[in-house]
């Protein structure tokens, strides 16, 4: 049966009402796996019910690289020739360490902290994350973000820095 694709295009979508759409991936999990989700969530739930989610601090950091973003697929020019290309658009550099900056943030239901910006090449190790980021802008947030002498629970991910023996401690 010859048809021409617009066609066949316009009887799905219009006549027949569908859409196009992609497949979600998930994970793969035996019933063990299910279980101990569902006992873990439980858990969790019992933890902090009473409104006691008011009271946990989430962290993150974010590398974010100074580079332009180029992708010869969107970035398209139309001229004549490359030279004249060449004169409209300068080339886009690339580098094999661009410039990028750390910057950490944190948030609560009792509000936001101030963006830190890392010093220039340090790298997230144990010590800096606990000499920087937990001793001076953690720790003073006892007293300004959630008020004094109140329980708070700091929440961070299990980057190698977060999750060192001497952070933990």
């Amino acid at each position: 049966m010859k048809i021409a694709t617009r066609t066949l295009l316009h009887i799905i979508e219009q006549d027949l009402k569908l859409g196009a759409y992609c497949r979600y991936t998930g994970h793969a999990l035996n019933q063990s796996l299910q279980l101990k989700r569902v006992d873990r969530s439980k858990c969790l739930l019992s933890r902090y019910e009473a409104e006691r989610h008011g009271k946990i601090l989430f962290t993150n950091e974010k590398i974010f690289t100074i580079e332009e973003h180029y992708s010869k697929q969107n970035d398209k020019l139309y001229v004549h020739s490359s030279k004249e290309a060449a004169q409209v658009v300068k080339k886009v550099k690339r580098s094999y360490h661009p410039a990028s900056v750390i910057v950490w943030w944190g948030m609560s239901y009792q509000g936001v902290t101030k963006l830190h910006f890392c010093e220039k090449g340090v790298k997230t190790s144990a010590k800096m994350y606990q000499n920087t980021l937990l001793d001076r802008v953690v720790k003073p947030l006892s007293n300004t973000l959630f008020l004094k002498n109140i329980p708070w629970t700091f929440q961070q991910d299990s980057a190698p820095g977060h999750k060192a023996r001497t952070t933990q401690a």
